[in-house]
């Protein structure tokens, strides 16, 4: 108490209360767990908004006959993808009654809750466009399955639709396939359980309970081990 009121009384008290209270905002921040860096790479970026520039990968070799000229390629420029940064912030009011009346440390629970709630603002952030369907519609050019629309339903139907879908992905423009293989589930925790059970079950029940089966009437669950993680 005796340290406190000298420090009130000095011209550096702002200083003190800015160092002690950033101090505890950033433990509360480095101890949070994001979900995001799985999800996304993270890139630095000092600009207003950054333009992510990609090449299109090339065809398939064409056939060369003896003494014919190799034909020459060319890549080409996907569209450029804009992306503007957004900077989150607030401002906390603290007065010297603030500290000098705080019987219950209430003021030392405030810049933690603000540390906390800026590391789930970047998650909410991420999740937020993963949310976002239009992000996944894509025309019949890119697979062999067709329009991807992002409004199939988790079932095992579904999930035959969304493996064809990924692992079928092709370049836009050299037609090529990406040799994309998902392994990771993205679910809301209502369809957590459901994912669960379908996922890590070896064996499933046909025929006496009137399912139908997949594809014939074997008993191993062709889904077992498809998806790695499911967050």
């Amino acid at each position: 108490r005796v340290r406190m009121s000298e420090a009130i009384g000095t011209p550096e008290f702002p200083s003190l209360l800015r160092a002690g209270l950033r101090t505890i905002l950033f433990s509360a921040y480095a101890m949070q767990t994001p979900v995001w860096p799985q999800l996304a790479y993270r890139a630095e970026s000092n600009n207003q908004a950054e333009v992510w520039l990609e090449m299109s990968r090339l065809g398939l070799l064409p056939t060369v006959g003896e003494l014919e000229e190799y034909p020459e390629v060319q890549t080409t420029q996907l569209p450029a993808k804009r992306v503007t940064n957004s900077k989150y912030g607030a401002i906390i009011r603290i007065s010297e009654e603030m500290l000098l009346f705080d019987k219950t440390n209430q003021v030392l629970q405030i810049p933690r809750d603000r540390g906390e709630v800026a590391a789930q603002t970047m998650e909410d952030a991420a999740f937020t466009e993963l949310r976002t369907t239009g992000r996944y519609d894509k025309t019949s050019a890119d697979n062999n399955i067709g329009n991807n629309t992002g409004t199939t339903t988790f079932a095992p139907t579904g999930v035959l639709t969304a493996w064809e879908t990924l692992t079928t992905m092709k370049d836009p423009r050299a037609n090529r396939y990406l040799m994309v293989r998902p392994d990771t589930l993205i679910c809301g925790s209502g369809v957590y359980m459901n994912a669960v059970q379908l996922f890590r079950s070896r064996n499933i029940q046909s025929g006496e309970d009137g399912a139908a089966p997949i594809s014939g009437v074997g008993e191993t669950n062709p889904f077992f081990g498809l998806v790695k993680t499911i967050i």
